[in-house]
């Protein structure tokens, strides 16, 4: 339970807040944004979509029960009721969960691959911005 909602809350504020505010753990995810999972998720009774998975994110909602959909890349058989969709939201698969299930994916800058916002390796540009490789350019 939320330590502000109390435990007889339908939504979670702090669940919304995940979704809504940026911070260290989280991302303000928008429709769009590319993701990948950084554990296996499971819909019981329907599937298990493996770590490393990675989608589009397809829906974005706010509101008393909100929720998020991300459109997986790769076809899982137990999601085709829901084409191919997971979903997180207020009334089944807790929103608090979205910080520890998904991360951003963006571009490698010399290679152009795609590379997990937890995974990335760079260096400070002199304007401030912080330059994003893959493991691999990092190092080479």
């Amino acid at each position: 339970a939320c330590p502000e909602c109390g435990p007889g809350a339908p939504l979670c504020c702090f669940s919304m807040s995940q979704i809504a505010t940026p911070t260290p753990t989280s991302h303000q995810f928008k429709v769009g944004d590319r993701v990948v999972l950084r554990r296996d998720v499971e819909r019981f009774p329907h599937a298990v979509v493996d770590k490393g998975a990675t989608g589009t994110v397809a829906v974005v909602e706010g509101g008393e029960h909100g929720h998020l959909c991300v459109a997986l890349d790769d076809t899982v058989d137990g999601l085709r009721e829901w084409d191919n969709q997971l979903i997180w939201d207020g009334w089944s698969e807790g929103l608090q969960d979205i910080p520890f299930d998904l991360a951003l994916l963006r571009p490698c800058e010399k290679r152009g691959e795609e590379v997990g916002e937890d995974e990335y390796c760079g260096n400070d540009k002199p304007n401030g911005d912080t330059e994003y490789l893959c493991p691999d350019c990092y190092t080479s």
